[in-house]
């Protein structure tokens, strides 16, 4: 129970962190990662931006810890670019979750 509460804390906090850095990414576009460290939780984070002007809705890619989240938004990138989304995976393999 303690570690399902843990997961949690941790996709509360990566959410707050997407959308405390959403306004950033729309002069980027295409493929890149951030490292994000926030409240005692840090890892990779992959982005996915597509071109052209005007808000976008957010996707967040849930994947299993064995994959790669660049793998995840690599496949899911013509998806992006057709529905005019950004598209945001946390590398959870990788991150950390400070003890409070």
């Amino acid at each position: 129970m303690k570690s399902f509460i843990q997961f949690l804390r941790t996709i509360l906090i990566f959410l707050i962190v997407i959308v405390l850095v959403q306004m950033n990414l729309q002069s980027q576009t295409g493929s890149f990662s951030r490292y994000v460290s926030q409240d005692g939780w840090s890892g990779n984070v992959e982005f996915y931006v597509p071109s052209g002007s005007g808000a976008k809705p957010l996707v967040i890619g849930l994947h299993p810890a064995q994959s790669p989240a660049y793998g995840i938004r690599d496949m899911l990138k013509q998806s992006a670019d057709d529905k005019k989304c950004i598209f945001v995976c946390p590398d959870g393999a990788d991150a950390t979750l400070s003890q409070s």
